[in-house]
């Protein structure tokens, strides 16, 4: 994940538990220069590939485990929306 949604706490967690799978949040913000200037450098070094040329300017990651304690929060939800619409 890259972009304002990656630099946020909350966001990638989400997503983690809704998709029940990790999240690989981006810590660079600037994820559109980076990939420019592995284009660039692609022009002077013809003989790499993109993907060797990406892998030796890989940024930084953090990863966002999914949260077990996610199930308590969904039944939580569900009786609330059933109690809402309901009640």
């Amino acid at each position: 994940m890259s972009g304002k949604a990656a630099g946020s706490a909350v966001t990638p967690a989400i997503v983690a538990d809704v998709l029940d799978l990790p999240v690989d949040t981006v810590l660079q913000p600037e994820t559109s220069a980076i990939g420019a200037a592995i284009l660039g450098r692609a022009l002077v070094e013809p003989q790499s590939t993109l993907a060797d040329l990406a892998a030796a300017m890989k940024t930084p990651v953090r990863r966002i485990e999914p949260d077990d304690g996610r199930q308590v929060g969904a039944r939580l939800l569900e009786g609330y929306v059933k109690e809402f619409r309901h009640g």
